[in-house]
């Protein structure tokens, strides 16, 4: 399953480049992405059953907001 994460962050992260969602840094790598998305789903237990997509992407927006 950690391969899948992964893959779904990369794809999370092409999609968040472009519609300015979030902006991730240059230099941050997919194993730092999957732990700012499983520490985000951690803290909100009662959301487990929602979407992977839609916690992973509120993860990365609260994360790494693009600065307007």
């Amino acid at each position: 399953l950690s391969g899948r994460c992964v893959g779904a962050t990369e794809i999370l992260g092409e999609l968040g480049s472009d519609n300015k969602s979030f902006c991730l840094p240059e230099t941050i790598s997919n194993l730092e992405q999957v732990r700012v998305i499983v520490t985000y789903i951690e803290s909100t237990p009662k959301r487990l059953t929602e979407g992977f997509g839609l916690l992973a992407n509120e993860a990365m927006v609260r994360t790494w907001p693009c600065k307007t």
